[in-house]
């Protein structure tokens, strides 16, 4: 069976209960920038945009994977922050979630 069937087949119900709340604290992350951006501000209309777009995702998503490291690492030692870390993985998830939606929608010619 193929990814895309097996996808139509899930259930919002039986999504894992950890997916749900990455999911949710990633649309809450999003959501601030719906007025600025639009809720799909970093998809290119355009096929000859999208080189540029591959470079900023890319680059924020190793910034947010910094970021991550660095509030993974302030939990450890200092016990606080969770808060934080789950803020980062939303924002890692978000970039890569941007990528995956970029590169598997055809784009026109200008």
């Amino acid at each position: 069976m193929s990814d895309m069937k097996q996808a139509r087949d899930i259930n919002f119900t039986d999504v894992r209960d950890s997916i749900k709340r990455l999911a949710v604290r990633m649309e809450l992350k999003l959501r601030k920038h719906d007025k600025k951006r639009g809720k799909a501000g970093w998809i290119p209309k355009y096929e000859d945009d999208l080189e540029d777009t591959h470079d900023h995702l890319l680059n924020r998503l190793d910034q947010e994977v910094v970021e991550l490291h660095t509030a993974v690492r302030c939990q450890i030692v200092t016990g606080e922050g969770l808060g934080r870390v789950s803020d980062e993985c939303a924002d890692v998830a978000n970039f890569a979630m941007m990528i995956h939606e970029v590169f598997g929608i055809p784009r026109r010619k200008k």
